[in-house]
């Protein structure tokens, strides 16, 4: 008897986790609104836009940006960066620098 009121209570449990878990999930999801891919989408376009008609144009005419690899960040203010990794040309494989362009 007791041993089936400790399943019972533990399977209420398990349930009751995995709903808080899926609510929190779900809110987090409406919380974020534009999806990620959406403001991605739109700053590759601003981007390749500014990129013709800047003044550092001839600094980022031969860099290959890896825009699938983009994920946006969010600063503790709030304030929203996109960070493209930039496909990196290196004459030396050993050296570890990395390029990124924020938006």
């Amino acid at each position: 008897m007791m041993k089936e009121n400790f399943k019972r209570a533990a399977a209420i449990i398990t349930a009751v986790l995995i709903a808080v878990f899926f609510t929190r999930c779900q809110q987090e999801y409406e919380a974020a609104g534009v999806p990620e891919g959406t403001k991605v989408q739109a700053a590759k376009e601003w981007f390749k836009e500014y990129e013709g008609k800047g003044d550092n144009y001839v600094y980022l005419q031969n860099l290959i940006y890896d825009w699938p690899g983009a994920i946006v960040k969010q600063a503790e203010d709030g304030t929203e960066t996109i960070v493209i990794p930039i496909k990196e040309l290196k004459t030396d494989q050993s050296e570890i620098w990395q390029q990124r362009l924020y938006l």
